[in-house]
């Protein structure tokens, strides 16, 4: 049986009216794309089956920020690195550049876009995985067990389903009150920041209140709270670490499946280990190869700092990153030396820092693996290779 991605009608819109129209027409059964950042997660896991998709990649009006007499208008295909290298917004409405400065990496930032980030479905695994819980209609949580994979859930002011909503961006602009302008076949609406957002206990199978046929076209931020001092933080775990665990399943050798690309079958692999980890309350879990051998994330190259040497594995049997090979470069430009060899697990204890790289890790320290802990933190040389690695990424030396 062969397995590939849903096929599906595509249409480019060439105004928003257009988009609406088509909206309209297919219902449930057609899907937006903004930037498409999120929407390809869903499809390339079966989970989404539309039979139409809406691209919204032609809708130039919705793109760039204006400053208004009443403030400032961003359009929603304006994309996320737009707005935290806004000079304007970094002067007057610093609490959004900070909040959008930390969204995912840079290379999503650079295509993700403001409505989608603001429309995204949320990310609980459960979901996302297709069990038939309360949000995807069915009649249980999933996520709220005292064992199940709900780190990242909420503590407070669940109703049924413990899922949050993901936008970084959301917090930010409620804190402004912005305004969001949506439109639809049926004319032009706005809301309030605060009250785009759809609570579970009002209705568990929606994020938004966009209804099938609408679009978030614009947010505008008020002069009212221009230059106004704010402070923004993301809890998060990257820059504190993460915790691995050593997975029971291995890489296979290179002669039983494709590694040189993301072919699906090694992802399956990755998948259990991922849910071991978790399960076990650890971040992520360390795979070894079929030899034994240190061998990566379950989605993220690995790297070793002892002093001035840096190591990390040879990728004869996992994928060879691009974030890899960047960091590769990045370091040996700098002075370091860089070891490729054969990694056996119990040397692991020799090394002062660990970190993983790739296209989401981007470069993310780890805090222990086991029951071995690495320095972490802004003394580190880790800390300092996040930092290089965003300047270079996003042109700021």
């Amino acid at each position: 049986m062969t397995d590939y991605m849903h096929s599906f009608d595509l249409f480019e819109p060439a105004s928003v009216e257009e988009a609406a129209q088509l909206a309209e027409k297919y219902g449930k059964d057609g899907w937006i794309i903004a930037g498409g950042k999120d929407s390809f997660d869903w499809f390339k896991d079966r989970i989404k089956r539309p039979a139409a998709v809406v691209d919204l990649v032609n809708l130039d009006s919705l793109r760039g920020i204006r400053s208004t007499d009443d403030g400032i208008e961003i359009g929603a295909l304006t994309t996320i690195t737009d707005v935290v290298m806004h000079p304007e917004l970094a002067l007057n409405y610093s609490v959004l550049t900070d909040a959008a400065s930390g969204v995912a990496t840079p290379q999503i930032r650079n295509r993700g876009t403001l409505g989608g980030n603001l429309s995204q479905d949320t990310r609980c695994w459960y979901y996302r995985g297709g069990w038939p819980c309360y949000r995807a209609g069915g009649n249980t949580c999933y996520a709220s067990g005292p064992t199940a994979m709900n780190r990242e859930h909420c503590i407070m002011g669940s109703s049924r389903c413990v899922a949050v909503n993901p936008s970084d961006l959301a917090p930010a602009l409620i804190a402004l009150d912005a305004e969001f302008v949506i439109q639809g076949p049926r004319g032009t609406r706005f809301v309030d920041a605060e009250d785009f957002f759809m609570r579970p206990s009002i209705d568990i199978e929606r994020m938004t209140i966009l209804k099938p046929a609408e679009l978030l076209t614009k947010v505008r931020l008020p002069l009212r709270w221009a230059g106004s001092r704010f402070y923004f933080e993301k809890i998060e775990d990257r820059k504190a670490g993460l915790r691995l665990i050593t997975s029971p399943w291995k890489r296979p050798a290179p002669d039983t499946a494709p590694f040189e690309a993301k072919a699906s079958g090694p992802y399956i692999i990755c998948t259990m280990s991922k849910e071991y980890a978790e399960k076990n309350g650890y971040h992520d879990a360390l795979m070894l190869d079929y030899r034994g051998y240190v061998a990566e994330g379950t989605g993220a190259n690995i790297f070793f700092i002892k002093g001035n040497d840096i190591h990390t594995p040879i990728p004869d049997c996992f994928l060879n990153g691009i974030t890899r090979q960047t960091v590769i470069e990045m370091a040996t430009n700098q002075g370091f030396k860089i070891i490729e060899r054969h990694i056996q697990p119990d040397e692991i204890n020799n090394y002062d820092e660990a970190f993983l790289t790739g296209t989401a890790a981007e470069i993310t320290p780890i805090r222990s693996i086991d029951n071995i802990n690495f320095k972490t933190g802004d003394n580190s040389t880790t800390y300092k290779f996040m930092q290089d690695f965003s300047n270079l990424v996003n042109n700021t030396n």
